[in-house]
């Protein structure tokens, strides 16, 4: 059981790094190819902000190439937020699943012999 704990808590921590990855990629804008041919983080440099450029969906297409990565780079980041957080989730259930069944393991009612079945 303790096993078990320990490993969930690997996995606790592991899905909190994802998350906070994720998450660090959705507040940083792509770097994409603009019309002068440099790469840049284009949308950093944007007077409005960071954040505000993001969700701004008329000022994607000043990044010529690759096509779409603005798209890719949300849905991307949002789908790995998102699991990450399903994983901390889970990973803290299990942790606290495995601690109550190693301290109250015994304490449990336990079922009278049913008879041989």
């Amino acid at each position: 059981m303790l096993n078990s704990v320990l490993l969930s808590v690997f996995g606790t921590i592991g899905a909190v790094c994802c998350a906070c990855v994720a998450a660090a990629g959705l507040a940083v804008a792509p770097k994409c190819q603009v019309k002068g041919r440099n790469w840049e983080y284009h949308f950093e440099n944007m007077p409005e902000g960071n954040s505000s450029s993001m969700v701004d969906k008329t000022i994607w297409p000043r990044c010529v190439f690759p096509e779409n990565v603005v798209l890719w780079h949300i849905v991307l980041f949002s789908i790995a937020l998102g699991l990450g957080l399903l994983q901390v989730v889970l990973c803290a259930i299990q942790v606290l699943n495995g601690c109550l069944d190693c301290l109250c393991g015994d304490c449990w009612d336990k079922k009278e012999d049913e008879g041989g079945l």
